[in-house]
């Protein structure tokens, strides 16, 4: 299915730690670029984020941002505080010490870092399910928004390769015709040498025969209309394809089409096939400003 390179995606969703926001964002690359932005309670998963995106999106810049909204940090450990006043106090008392005056609400507030630190290292399983479960579900909007931008793509594209072949008939049909006049002509022109000449002259007659077979070479193009079919052929199949990532093949696709018609122009002899070669530039160059966008 074709998908387009720019999008946006979002989750939120609460979790014990907090609010978790994960935001990505696409944009067009030739490569995939991924670039995150994490809070330090995730630093520690950068290498899973980037396999898990890596997974799903083959090309373009890819921008994640991971925001974790928590309340009052000292309030939310209030739980924990509370169990470690009720440790320190009894440590106090068997220690021979006043509870009251030895455990303090600052003495307590220093001891947290070592306490989160314990109880970081003994959940980073559910850390780390809660931030995959928040990265899937922004990419499935992302994904969702690529596919329904690249339908439009390739609608687009679909219409331009269809303007394409039916200029490339009118160039078959009128290829025809100017080859044809051009024989007419020469005919006429070797008539009337034999009427002003009597006797043909064998080397002159030779050069004509030349003149002939070299020009009449260069109005053929049926190579280039050959090839021109197959590469439009090859994009229609492309655009209802299932592969996960094509847009590096329609680049080199869009690059031959382009080279075709100007093999196509170089011999047009012909006013009418100059026109319709621009014409089909023209709809080639709309057609790479589209695929710019396709992963």
């Amino acid at each position: 299915m074709i998908k387009s390179m720019t999008a946006f995606g979002r989750s939120c969703q609460n979790t014990p730690l907090g609010r978790l926001v994960v935001e990505v964002q696409s944009l067009n690359r030739k490569m995939l670029d991924i670039h995150l932005v994490l809070p330090k309670e995730f630093a520690r998963f950068e290498i899973e984020i980037r396999k898990w995106i890596g997974d799903i999106i083959c090309r373009g810049q890819v921008s994640v941002r991971i925001h974790l909204k928590s309340d009052d940090p000292l309030f939310m450990q209030l739980p924990q505080l509370k169990e470690l006043k009720s440790t320190w106090e009894r440590v106090a008392i068997d220690l021979g010490y006043d509870p009251i005056s030895t455990v303090t609400l600052s003495f307590l507030v220093q001891q947290l870092p070592f306490l989160t630190q314990i109880e970081d290292e003994s959940k980073e399983t559910q850390m780390k399910d809660l931030l995959k479960n928040g990265i899937e579900i922004a990419l499935k909007e992302l994904m969702g928004m690529k596919e329904r931008e690249g339908k439009a793509l390739a609608f687009d594209v679909e219409a331009r390769l269809k303007t394409l072949s039916e200029q490339l008939n009118q160039i078959e049909d009128r290829s025809q015709v100017a080859l044809e006049k051009y024989r007419q002509r020469l005919n006429e022109k070797m008539q009337e040498f034999y009427k002003t000449s009597g006797e043909t002259d064998d080397r002159m007659l030779r050069e004509v025969v030349r003149e002939i077979a070299s020009f009449s070479e260069k109005l053929d193009v049926s190579e280039e209309e050959t090839r021109l079919h197959s590469h439009i052929e090859q994009f229609q199949h492309l655009l209802n394809t299932s592969e996960k990532s094509i847009g590096k093949t329609l680049d080199f696709l869009t690059q031959e089409l382009n080279r075709e018609v100007n093999t196509l122009a170089s011999k047009s002899a012909d006013a009418e096939l100059s026109l319709l070669t621009v014409a089909m530039k023209g709809e080639i160059e709309k057609i790479r400003e589209q695929i710019q966008n396709i992963e």
